[in-house]
């Protein structure tokens, strides 16, 4: 409007020099009087700083668009990949389809968006190369879960008794093994007994919940003293064991042999019932008589083992050596040399004869040997009948040596000298608890005739290194250490191997192969397309070809309609705009403020409805845009000075506007006025402006031609830009 003003006070001032004959004016010479924005000067515009074009009719443009971009009345229209007010800020393809950050003009994604432009949606760290993406999210393999399939996944769950943390179970105190199903004991048994299912089993000495309590074995069993300092027990006279329950042997076999409940077991070389006498040499091969060790040969032997025959002493020359070995002797003479006189009745052949006399075996008498005894004559505790004995009352064994138990004896015992002794194989104060074989060596506990072996140990003995789970019946057992058959592996052999390895292309699990991505088959041997292509393309040598409409490497996203046009970004075949456009493609600008409720937005532009003007409609009109002889401000005319009306139609003859007095106005308030806008920019210099001519150009309507229109020194220009 004030481009208009000027050029009505020069249209004045033009036509009151063709009435007055005055000089016209060089200022009216600049186009459209420099469109109220700057001085003309010999017919050319001087723009005030922030217009520019020949009639100052335009806004210059920040950093001249930094060449990236054209300018047009103060506003950058950038080239494609800039942006901001200037064009100095790099552009993100899309916007990075508002799934990330634009960083130096390329997109930094969020997680779980790539591409580009941040368009294409993917799974978690690409499900860290233990699953498989479906439909953005991972179907994690075997043994791996979480959102991206990086976490380990712990056997059975832990058995929902413990923690799983990165594959390994950290169980609750009363559970433990690598799934946290076994109950735990108290104290872990104190070390001093074996856990079954919770419950602490004891070693001899030991007893209490956790085995922590010490005790003496079998409380001695009732034939010792348990000692309070080292829990032992000090055995009664006669009794010895651990826990004194077995009998003591005599003299302790003499060293010469072990004890087992009251009966000695000689070492070789040594007999007897307390292992005290020396053996002879082959038994003297039943051809002599053992004394102390040494073999007392029959006559017809000789040799350290009575092994070797001869004709003893040469027959006494009473007799005939027979075949260098057999004396006949002379009638009268006996003995294996001839040199004993012969026994009565050869002494019934129920002795020996020695010399004429006759030594009776054992239950003979008598000259001749033929009368019958009982044996040591029932060694005066009983009584000889049919030469057997009949023992008295309290006295037992064939020769009645051997007190009697009274009251007798249990099961599993037998009566020694008067005392109740376990049978080989029992041991106990009853003698009802069996012993173990080769008491357990040492690598377990002996309950009742059964050994419990500690961990590595097994056999009825415990004698046998064992493997875990005894390699499950799939490997042999060597230094306690599985040894897998074929086809077989794992620690303990439970676990299959799969075929060919799966061929580098993926990894086994019991017998199961678990291919990665881009391979099947029951060995992982087999190429193939990623999620078969699936829903929407074909798998040809190894590759997703996808049909019309679908895209990504699986064909599984559906592409948009002309790639929105590229004004927005596309989210599984469904266009999602920027806010600029709109449309099934995004192909159609939107206006600018919606034309502000006042017009209709078509292809980008506003049609304004009637009243209603301006880009956006956002500006009212004026009636008849008053006339061409005003200037109209938000619906208002504002006339020039010869006219009035609503629409300045209305022409007042007798209006004098001196141009002297017009021009020196618009001057100065252009002077006044430049101030404002170095600092404060167009709107309040505009303003600044506006407010400066209504002040000074009243004063020169109707006035004489001696009023010049000078703007006041001390008119506060500040004040007119608030």
């Amino acid at each position: 409007m004030h481009a208009r003003l000027a050029a009505a006070l020069c249209l004045l001032a033009l036509s009151s020099a063709l009435k007055t004959g005055v000089e016209q004016q060089e200022d009216c010479d600049c186009p459209n009087g420099c469109s109220g924005n700057g001085v003309c000067s010999n017919g050319v515009c001087k723009c005030a700083p922030g217009w520019t074009y020949f009639d100052c009719s335009l806004r210059v443009c920040p950093s001249t668009c930094s060449n990236h971009g054209f300018c047009f009345n103060g506003t950058c229209h950038c080239h494609p990949g800039f942006k901001g007010p200037d064009c100095s800020v790099k552009s993100c393809p899309s916007e990075c389809s508002f799934h990330g950050a634009c960083r130096n003009g390329a997109c930094v994604c969020r997680p779980g968006w790539s591409g580009d432009d941040c368009s294409v949606k993917t799974c978690p760290n690409d499900c860290s190369a233990h699953g498989v993406c479906k439909n953005f999210t991972c179907d994690c393999d075997p043994g791996f879960g979480g959102d991206d399939c990086s976490t380990l996944e712990c056997p059975n769950d832990c058995s929902n008794q413990g923690t799983c943390y990165n594959g390994t179970c950290y169980c609750q105190s009363t559970f433990r093994g690598a799934d946290c199903s076994i109950k735990t004991c108290l104290n872990d048994c104190s070390y001093a007994g074996f856990c079954n299912d919770g419950v602490c089993h004891c070693y001899p000495g030991f007893k209490d919940r956790d085995c922590s309590v010490k005790v003496c074995p079998n409380d001695c069993s009732g034939h010792g003293v348990c000692s309070k300092d080292n829990f032992t027990c000090k055995c009664d006279a006669g009794w010895t064991g651990y826990d004194c329950a077995l009998n003591a042997c005599p003299r302790n076999c003499s060293d010469h042999g072990y004890c087992f409940n009251g009966t000695c077991y000689c070492e070789v070389g040594f007999t007897g019932k307390a292992c005290s006498d020396l053996t002879c040499p082959a038994d003297c091969n039943h051809q002599g008589y053992c004394v102390g060790g040494s073999c007392v040969c029959h006559p017809q032997f000789t040799g350290r083992d009575c092994s070797v025959p001869q004709c003893p002493n040469s027959c006494s020359g009473a007799g005939t050596c027979v075949n260098m070995t057999t004396c006949v002797c002379d009638p009268g003479w006996s003995g294996d040399d001839c040199s004993l006189r012969a026994c009565p009745n050869d002494c019934s052949n129920k002795g020996v004869c020695h010399n004429a006399t006759c030594y009776c075996e054992l239950g003979y008498t008598g000259t001749d040997c033929s009368v019958s005894t009982c044996p040591n004559e029932c060694s005066g505790n009983g009584k000889c009948v049919d030469w057997t004995c009949v023992c008295d009352r309290g006295y037992m064994g064939t020769d009645c040596s051997l007190r009697g138990c009274e009251g007798g004896c249990l099961d599993n015992q037998h009566c020694y000298d008067g005392e109740c002794a376990c049978n080989p194989g029992f041991t106990g104060k009853d003698c009802d608890l069996r012993t173990c074989p080769n008491d357990c060596f040492g690598h377990g506990y002996c309950f009742n005739g059964s050994c419990y072996c500690r961990p590595g140990f097994s056999g009825d003995d415990c004698s046998q290194k064992v493997c875990h789970n005894d390699c499950s019946g799939q490997g042999e057992c060597l230094d306690a250490t599985c040894v897998c058959n074929t086809g077989f592996t794992g620690f303990d052999c439970s676990l299959a191997t799969c075929l060919n390895d799966c061929s580098d292309n993926g990894y086994c699990y019991n017998g199961t192969c678990f291919c990665g991505k881009g391979f099947t088959g029951a060995d992982c041997s087999v190429a193939s397309c990623p999620n078969d292509c699936l829903p929407g393309g074909s798998c040809i040598n190894h590759t997703c070809v996808c049909a019309p409409g679908w895209t990504h490497f699986d064909c599984s996203i559906k592409v948009c309609e002309n790639d929105c046009s590229g004004n927005g970004y596309c989210e599984n075949g469904t266009c999602v705009c920027s806010p600029k456009f709109r449309g099934s493609d995004c192909s159609i600008p939107m206006c600018l403020g919606n034309c502000s409720d006042n017009g209709l937005c078509l292809n980008g532009t506003c049609w304004c409805e009637p009243g209603w003007g301006g880009r956006d409609c956002s500006q009212k009109t004026c009636p008849n845009d008053c006339g061409n002889a005003g200037w109209c401000d938000n619906g208002t005319c504002l006339c020039y000075p010869e006219y009035a009306g609503t629409d300045c139609q209305v022409h007042q003859e007798n209006v004098h506007v001196p141009v002297k007095c017009a021009l020196n106005c618009v001057h100065g308030c252009l002077g006044k006025c430049a101030h404002v806008y170095s600092n404060d920019g167009v709107g309040p210099s505009r303003q600044c402006y506006v407010q400066c001519t209504r002040e000074c150009l009243p004063a020169c309507v109707g006035s004489d031609d001696t009023t010049d229109g000078t703007v006041p020194a001390d008119m506060n220009v500040a004040s007119m830009s608030a």
